[in-house]
């Protein structure tokens, strides 16, 4: 599924960004408040503990409201996150620690 644009942004998770090859001298602002974000969901995904999912997928299609909206025109995405997600019982959405 997909969901549509939201007016302000904020990193989807709370702890600063790490980077492979960064200069960790060098620290640098991952917060755009000037920008705007949407968000896309793949297929869902099972996998157990200690299980790596490393597999090319389908494309995702972008939200309607994103590709009507640039419809013949230029779109500049200058950054993404990724997540992962459980849904509960109650139907909320979860960050699954898959880091650290």
């Amino acid at each position: 599924g997909t969901s549509g644009v939201h007016a302000e942004s904020n990193n989807m998770n709370p702890r600063p960004y790490d980077v492979a090859n960064d200069d960790f001298n060098n620290k640098f602002v991952t917060e755009f408040v000037d920008s705007e974000f949407f968000e896309v969901y793949s297929l869902p995904i099972e996998t157990q503990y200690s299980q790596v999912f490393w597999t090319m997928q389908d494309p995702v299609p972008l939200p309607s409201n994103i590709t009507k909206r640039f419809e013949n025109k230029v779109i500049a995405i200058t950054g993404y996150e990724v997540d992962q997600v459980m849904v509960t019982e109650e139907g909320k959405e979860v960050s699954v620690p898959i880091t650290r």
